[in-house]
């Protein structure tokens, strides 16, 4: 128990009390707003993981949670698609079209290795 205590005193700290020498939270000086996009679809993404597994525990049985993890198991690439999708749109005009190409190869190589 002690160690929780101390991983959420030093979340904590990091998060919110910190000042840098501007007097803000570094954490919260985020100048793209893209930033703001993406990570709000992975909190959501991780909100709808949390919601699975306490589904998973309510209904109870192997048939329901195998039920609840097919419907999760979708949720997975069409965050990664879409959290990829904002980052590419805000770094479109400072990167080589190449490299946005090969940066979409890359995610498509994700997606075909994780298939069953």
């Amino acid at each position: 128990m002690d160690g929780l205590f101390v991983f959420a005193w030093v979340l904590w700290s990091w998060l919110f009390a910190y000042q840098s020498s501007e007097g803000a939270c570094p954490m919260w000086q985020v100048v793209d707003k893209v930033v703001y996009g993406m990570a709000s679809l992975r909190f959501i993404s991780g909100m709808l993981e949390l919601t699975g597994g306490l589904l998973m525990l309510y209904f109870g049985t192997a048939q329901r949670a195998l039920q609840v993890n097919g419907l999760l198991a979708l949720v997975g690439p069409i965050v990664l698609l879409a959290v990829t999708a904002f980052g590419v749109i805000g770094i479109a005009d400072e990167v080589k079209i190449w490299r946005i190409g090969l940066l979409v190869v890359g995610v498509g190589c994700i997606l075909f290795a994780s298939r069953s």
